[in-house]
């Protein structure tokens, strides 16, 4: 995309894709503009499946932009 000169993009990723594309928009969110993974795997750490109800409500209330 920098070669293309685009600064922001919508980055879709599928399978081993969508992690990488995860991964990608963790490290570089002002690049890209929206995320769609499909078929990937959640990312898994320790601790997460308890903040799910508080990452939600975050969602609801902020949304994802």
């Amino acid at each position: 995309m920098d070669h293309a000169r685009v600064d922001r993009f919508h980055l879709v990723g599928a399978k081993i894709g969508g992690t990488v594309a995860r991964a990608f928009a963790a490290r570089r969110p002002e690049r890209v503009k929206t995320l769609t993974v499909v078929g990937s795997p959640p990312p898994f750490r320790e601790g997460v499946a308890e903040k799910v109800p508080e990452i939600v409500k975050m969602f609801e209330d902020h949304g994802v932009e």
